[in-house]
C-alpha cells in the first residue's frame, strides 16, 4: 500500500479503536529526489560504518612528514583540514545495484553477524561461532549493498590482485578532481591502510572542475554536458537542438536546462561543433591550467589544436618531398662531437632548441604542469621548428646546398619529437611514426621515450644566442618595412647599423634579405639618424643597440609626427632618467646591471625624441624656417 494511503488508513484505525489522541500540523524541511520529483523521508534503519579516525590520523601524519603529497598545495591544506573534521563512514546502501555486503546471520539470531565470502562460508562460520548444526537455506545475507565509493575505494587493491599483498603495486600518481579528494582519495587511501597497512599512492593531483557557459559543473544530471564524441567528429546546430528536445522529451532534461541548452547554443555555437578530433579534445583539455579551480571548453582553441595536428603531418610530408629528390640519401642519426661542427648552424640550432625543448619538456613533466608542457610542444614545433627552421632550411633545400645535413637532422627532430608529443597527441604522432619508420620499429607506444642526457651534447649557448639577435633583427626589419613601405612591391633598401661585435650577423644576411624580403646594408653604428632618413632603434642583445633605418624619400607611406603633448612627456621623462643617472649616489652605490638597464632607457628615449625630432623638421613647409617642437 502506497504510504500516503497507509498513514490514512492508519489514522482512521486510530480513530475507531478511540486511542487518536491529537493531530498537529507543523511544518518541516523535505527533501525531494532530482530525478523522480518523490519526497525522500527518513527512515531508521540500521547500518555498517567504518571507523575512519585512526586510518585519518596516519594520512595527516604522512603528510606532514612529507611521505603523502597533494598537489596543488591549497589542495593539501584544504585536505588536512578535512581530515580534522571526518566521522565515521556509512558504508551501507539499500539499493538495488552494487557489491552485496558479505555480512551473514542465522535467522533464529540476527543480531549475531560473521562477514564470509559467501553464504558456505557464512554456515561453517556460524556454526563454529553459535555451536549448532544448521542448513544454507537458514542463513541469511543482509539486503544492503555496499556505499558505491566504497566500490570505487577497492581500485588499488583490485590493480594488485588482493588479498596477495607480496603482489601489491603502489600507483605512482593519483590524478582526479578536487571535488572529490574527500569522496575518493581519502576512502581509497583509509581502505588499503586498513586493510594491508599500505599507502595506495603517495602522490596525488587535483585538477579543476569543467564548467559550462555558465560557469556551473558539467552534470548528468543537469544535462549541461558536451558528448566528446561530438567534439571529436562534429554535430550540426540542428542536430544538437534536436538531441537536447529529445532529452527534454524523455525526462532527461529539465524544461529550465533545456532552454539554457538551446539559449547556450544559438550563442556560443550557432554552426555547429566542427569535427576537431580526438587528438585536438585531448591537447586541448592538458592545454588547461588544471590547478586552476575551473577549467572550461574553448572553441577557438580546440580548432588551433587541430590545426596544429595538421602542421605536424605537413612538416613531415616536407621532408619527404625534399627526399624524394635525394636519392643518395641515408639514415644516419648518430651526431659524433666532429659531426656536429661540421653542421650548417640553423641545424646546430635546431638540435640546441629540441635540447631546450626537452629540458622544459622532462621538468613539468616531474611537476605535473601538463599545460606548459602543451605550451613547450607547441612553441617549438610552430615558431622554431616549422616558422623558423623549415624557412631557413628550405632557402638551402631548393638550391641543394647542405642538403644531407638538413634531411639527416630533420628526420632526427622529427623522430624526436613525435615521441615526446605522443602522449598529448597520440593518433597523429603513432600515424606519423609508422610513416617515418616505415612500420618497422614497432608502435610507438611502445618506444622508448627519449630522455635529456641522451641528447646534451647538442646544448649550445653560442648559438642560441646568435640565432636570437638573427631573428630579432628579422623581426624588427619586418616590422620596419610593414610600417614605412605599404604598397611598395620591389624590396625596399634597408640600413641597418649594429656594433661592432654583433658583426657575425652580417654572415647570414642573405637568409635575413630572404625571409623578410629587403636589400639589406649593414654599418657599424655610431653616427645619428638624419632628418633626410627615418630609423627605429632596439636593444638586439645585452643593452647592445641596433637601428634600422632607410631614406625618407624611400618610404611608401607618410610618417604622421608626434604630437607636441606625448614629445613633451618623453622629454619630460627624459630629463628626469638623465638626472637620476647622473647622480653620483646613484652612479657610486647603484649595482653595475641596474646603472646598465638605465642608460640604455635613457638612449633609447633620447632616440625616439631625435626621430621625431627628424620628421618634424623634414615636414616644415620649404619657404619657411623650420621650428623646434615645444616642450
Amino acid at each position: 500500500m502506497p504510504r500516503y494511503f497507509a498513514r490514512d488508513r492508519v489514522i482512521k484505525l486510530l480513530k475507531d479503536s478511540g486511542t487518536l489522541v491529537d493531530i498537529t500540523e507543523y511544518t518541516g524541511s523535505l527533501g525531494v529526489c532530482s530525478r523522480t520529483q518523490d519526497m525522500i523521508e527518513p527512515m531508521i534503519l540500521q547500518h555498517w560504518f567504518f571507523q575512519t579516525k585512526e586510518f585519518s590520523n596516519k594520512i595527516v601524519s604522512c603528510i606532514k612528514s612529507g611521505e603523502f603529497i597533494v598537489r596543488p598545495d591549497n589542495m593539501q591544506d584544504v585536505f588536512l583540514h578535512q581530515m580534522s573534521s571526518v566521522h565515521d563512514w556509512c558504508i551501507s546502501r539499500q539499493i538495488k545495484w552494487g557489491h552485496a555486503i558479505p555480512a551473514y546471520h542465522h535467522r533464529d539470531f540476527p543480531d549475531i553477524w560473521i562477514t564470509a565470502s559467501n553464504k558456505s562460508a557464512a554456515k561453517t562460520k556460524l556454526e563454529e561461532k553459535l555451536q549448532i548444526q544448521t542448513e544454507e537455506d537458514e542463513i541469511l545475507q543482509d539486503p544492503d549493498v555496499l556505499d558505491t565509493w566504497f566500490s570505487s575505494a577497492l581500485i588499488p587493491l583490485a590493480l594488485s590482485n588482493w588479498p596477495d599483498v607480496d603482489k601489491f603495486k603502489e600507483i605512482s600518481l593519483m590524478e582526479t578532481g578536487h571535488d572529490i579528494l574527500l569522496f575518493w582519495v581519502w576512502r581509497m587511501t583509509i581502505m588499503t591502510l586498513a586493510l594491508i597497512d599500505k599507502l595506495p599512492f603517495r602522490s596525488v593531483l587535483l585538477h579543476g572542475v569543467v564548467v559550462d557557459h555558465y560557469g556551473r559543473k558539467m552534470s548528468k544530471s543537469k544535462g549541461n554536458v558536451i558528448d566528446p564524441m561530438h567534439i571529436i567528429q562534429g554535430r550540426g546546430i540542428n542536430e544538437l537542438k534536436l538531441e537536447a528536445a529529445e532529452a527534454k522529451n524523455s525526462g532527461e532534461l529539465e524544461k529550465s536546462e533545456y532552454d539554457l541548452r538551446l539559449f547556450a547554443l544559438e550563442k556560443e555555437y550557432p554552426d555547429g561543433l566542427p569535427s576537431c578530433g580526438a587528438d585536438a579534445l585531448r591537447f586541448s583539455l592538458l592545454g588547461q591550467n588544471i590547478y586552476d579551480q575551473d577549467v572550461t571548453i574553448s572553441l577557438a582553441y580546440l580548432e588551433n589544436c587541430k590545426h596544429l595536428c595538421n602542421k605536424l603531418w605537413q612538416a613531415m610530408r616536407l621532408y619527404y618531398h625534399y627526399l624524394e629528390a635525394e636519392e643518395s640519401f641515408r639514415v644516419d642519426e648518430v651526431f659524433t662531437p666532429e659531426k656536429l661542427t661540421k653542421l650548417p648552424m640553423i641545424d646546430r640550432w635546431i638540435l640546441t632548441s629540441l635540447y631546450d625543448f626537452m629540458s622544459s619538456y622532462e621538468l613539468n613533466i616531474r611537476n605535473c604542469k601538463f599545460h606548459l608542457v602543451t605550451e613547450a610542444i607547441r612553441k617549438f614545433f610552430y615558431f622554431k621548428y616549422c616558422d623558423t627552421y623549415l624557412e631557413f632550411a628550405k632557402l638551402e633545400l631548393k638550391q641543394k646546398l647542405n642538403t644531407q645535413d638538413h634531411l639527416q637532422v630533420m628526420r632526427y627532430v622529427l623522430c624526436t619529437s613525435v615521441k615526446l608529443a605522443h602522449p598529448f597527441l597520440p593518433f597523429v604522432t603513432e600515424e606519423m611514426w609508422g610513416v617515418l619508420t616505415e612500420n618497422k620499429e614497432g608502435l610507438l607506444i611502445e618506444a622508448k621515450l627519449p630522455l635529456l642526457n641522451d641528447i646534451a651534447k647538442f646544448k649550445h649557448d653560442t648559438i642560441s644566442h646568435q640565432m636570437e639577435k638573427i631573428l630579432k633583427l628579422i623581426k624588427q626589419v619586418r616590422s620596419f618595412k610593414t610600417r614605412y613601405f605599404q604598397g611598395v612591391k620591389e624590396p625596399p633598401n634597408i640600413l641597418v647599423e649594429i656594433h661592432k661585435n654583433d658583426m657575425d650577423i652580417v654572415n647570414v644576411h642573405s637568409y635575413i634579405e630572404n625571409l623578410s624580403a629587403t636589400k639589406l646594408k649593414f654599418e657599424i653604428l655610431g653616427r645619428r639618424l638624419t632628418s633626410d632618413n627615418i630609423g627605429i632603434l632596439f636593444d638586439i642583445e645585452g643593452g647592445r643597440s641596433c637601428r634600422i633605418s632607410c631614406s625618407r624619400a624611400d618610404a611608401g607611406v607618410v610618417i604622421p609626427i608626434m604630437d607636441e603633448v606625448r614629445l613633451g612627456k618623453l622629454q619630460t621623462k627624459l630629463s628626469k632618467l638623465k638626472k637620476q643617472y647622473e647622480n653620483p649616489a646613484f652612479q657610486q652605490h647603484a649595482p653595475e646591471d641596474a646603472k646598465e638597464k638605465l642608460r640604455r632607457k635613457v638612449e633609447l628615449i633620447q632616440s625616439r625624441i631625435d626621430e621625431a625630432n627628424s620628421k618634424s623638421l623634414s615636414t616644415q613647409p620649404t619657404d619657411s624656417p623650420p621650428s623646434s617642437p615645444s616642450s
